[in-house]
């Protein structure tokens, strides 16, 4: 089972096709892990939401990830699939490598004019075709 308090799953563990390699981090519904698709061999992110969430909570991310899987856009993450592993429902997302936003800002970087704008934009990309579709996003991840 997915802990709040720690990773609870180690490299080498096996969910479904996915092995496991590393943690990536932990966010409010659950722990993400660098993982393998030994099937299709590429690297996944894969998102383990924690069991104890209510049935609503489960119900909006099942939502939330049949929707997602619609989209194709460059600035919107793919997602490859999700399932069930030891009683957690999990989602296999698109990794993407690379520095991510608090390593940057927590090393003292900081971004050029030329390159925040670059980013805003893409963020506002993604929004736009999001709200094309009717859907409205309200919770942003860097």
């Amino acid at each position: 089972m997915v802990s709040e308090n720690a990773f609870s799953l180690s490299a080498t563990t096996m969910v479904d096709h996915f092995q496991i390699l590393r943690p990536l981090g932990r966010g409010g519904m659950g722990e993400v892990y660098l993982a393998r698709d030994i099937q299709l061999g590429r690297k996944v992110a894969l998102k383990i939401i924690r069991s104890e969430l209510s049935s609503s909570d489960l119900e909006r991310f099942r939502f939330e990830a049949r929707i997602t899987a619609r989209f194709n856009h460059p600035n919107i993450i793919t997602i490859y699939g999700v399932g069930e592993f030891d009683g957690c429902p999990y989602i296999a997302l698109e990794y993407l490598e690379g520095e991510n936003l608090a390593e940057r800002m927590g090393q003292g970087g900081t971004f050029s004019t030329r390159e925040t704008i670059r980013i805003a934009l893409s963020i506002v990309d993604a929004l736009r075709e999001a709200h094309g579709h009717k859907i409205l996003h309200r919770d942003l991840k860097p």
